[in-house]
């Protein structure tokens, strides 16, 4: 039995509700976890950043980046083909795994060399991407039957548990951090606990099966490979940058740019859950024909996106010299500045992404894909002996700049009806970066007082909004 489509809606709601409370719970658990490590050694910080990188390799690349194409094809499929299709996805990602560890060992002096790591870390790291791979398969599973509640507390279950862990460590048991393979083993049992409750859930709703039968939907290794370059692509985007700084400066450079991205993802942060969690809904009020809960849903979504990433971003980059002071990198914090206006920048995209993935037209994320890495590594590659580590940011905002262009010239062939978000994009992309930087050096009330101001007149702006939100 199909569920309606003002039930997609509500579970989707419902889902957004619980990936909120989880997230602001998570966030200051992460935050003083850095913060800790940081100020034990850069160093430290630098490797617990290379198994950040790790971990979202394993994410996005050997589950097929499962939290997207998972939550695209599990609503358009019946539900009785659904446990044999998540058997048959596991079967692959695990195969794939497994080949590409094969060739990792027999080339694993050139992987210790460029990672700067040690033989144990090395197994530690291929280790920890097995029960990576099973958690992110798995998640991605209830992602897209819509049980976004408990994605979203598996979720950030891992880094709250890790995170605490991680904390009591640093205050009690200092001695331990001797040995920088402690995060690692830390990050490998929380993932197992996680994934043997997970598991446990699979058994209960499904049974028990070693693999049963296989099934694929129609038109699924099309896009799947579609995504999974755009995948990898999105990856050499996001991580390249860290990577060449590991191999070009040092770890202790690492860390304090890996403190600056960590703190510039919280700008997106809820754009990014409502969004992960607005795919599976997308896919299923297509799938159900619902053309206009569909429409209101992405122009709601949509200018929601861009006013909490302006709002978000003038916060950073105002405050920029106070958050880097509590990491003791203030130095840095022109890094911060251009890196929080990419966000800004890119506000749109989350959005777009979910539109082109709901149709399957991975085609085109993958051709965006293209254009922003391209763009990135040419204007690092052209900016990197002039401004050093400066030209990490530059080709990051760069990259991002080209892509934005190409998914709005896009945009309007592929849908009809669909609002153009320019007008009020670029009014608040050049108004909450000029805001941003003058007021940056003010005092800090001072800033306090203005950010409140502007608050409370984007509140009185979009009152009835906000009520309709919490109603």
């Amino acid at each position: 039995m199909e569920i309606s489509g003002n039930k997609v809606i509500t579970d989707t709601a419902n889902g957004i509700k619980w990936s909120f409370i989880v997230t602001i719970i998570s966030i200051p658990i992460s935050l003083l976890e850095i913060k800790l490590i940081s100020n034990f050694s850069l160093e430290m910080a630098g490797f617990f950043a290379l198994i950040e990188m790790f971990f979202l390799f394993i994410m996005s690349i050997f589950t097929m980046n499962s939290q997207t194409s998972l939550s695209r094809l599990i609503p358009s499929i019946k539900e009785k083909y659904i446990s044999s299709f998540i058997n048959t996805f596991f079967l692959i990602c695990i195969l794939f795994y497994i080949i590409v560890v094969a060739n990792v060992l027999i080339f694993e002096n050139y992987f210790i060399t460029l990672l700067k790591i040690t033989h144990n870390e090395l197994i530690g790291f291929i280790t920890l991407g097995f029960f990576a791979l099973i958690f992110g398969v798995l998640n991605g599973h209830l992602r897209g039957s819509l049980q976004i509640k408990k994605a979203a507390i598996f979720e950030k279950a891992f880094p709250i548990i890790r995170g605490l862990i991680i904390t009591i460590i640093i205050l009690f048991f200092t001695s331990l951090l001797t040995y920088r393979i402690v995060f690692l083993f830390v990050t490998l049992i929380v993932l197992i606990i996680l994934d043997f409750i997970l598991i446990k859930e699979y058994i209960k709703k499904y049974g028990i099966t070693i693999v049963g039968k296989l099934y694929l939907p129609e038109g699924f290794w099309s896009y799947i490979s579609f995504t999974l370059l755009t995948s990898f692509l999105v990856l050499i985007y996001d991580k390249a940058d860290q990577l060449i700084i590991t191999s070009v400066f040092d770890q202790r450079m690492l860390g304090i740019y890996f403190i600056c991205i960590k703190i510039t993802m919280l700008i997106k942060i809820i754009p990014r859950i409502v969004n992960t969690s607005n795919l599976p809904s997308f896919t299923k009020l297509l799938y159900l024909q619902e053309n206009t809960l569909f429409l209101d849903q992405y122009r709601r979504t949509l200018k929601n996106n861009i006013l909490v990433v302006f709002l978000l971003t003038i916060l950073v980059v105002s405050f920029s010299n106070e958050i880097l002071d509590f990491f003791n990198v203030t130095s840095y914090s022109y890094l911060l500045i251009i890196l929080a206006i990419g966000q800004l920048v890119s506000a749109p995209t989350l959005v777009f992404n979910n539109l082109f993935n709901a149709i399957g037209k991975t085609n085109v994320l993958f051709y965006n894909s293209v254009v922003t890495t391209l763009g990135q590594l040419i204007v690092m590659s052209l900016l990197i002996n002039k401004f050093g580590v400066y030209a990490f940011v530059i080709g990051k905002v760069s990259g991002s700049i080209i892509g934005q262009v190409y998914l709005f010239k896009k945009i309007k062939p592929e849908f009809n009806n669909i609002t153009n978000p320019l007008p009020v994009y670029y009014y608040y992309l050049i108004f909450g970066s000029l805001l941003s930087l003058i007021v940056k050096d003010f005092t800090f009330y001072v800033k306090v007082i203005m950010f409140l101001i502007l608050l409370i007149f984007i509140y009185k702006k979009y009152k009835n909004q906000f009520n309709k939100l919490r109603g």
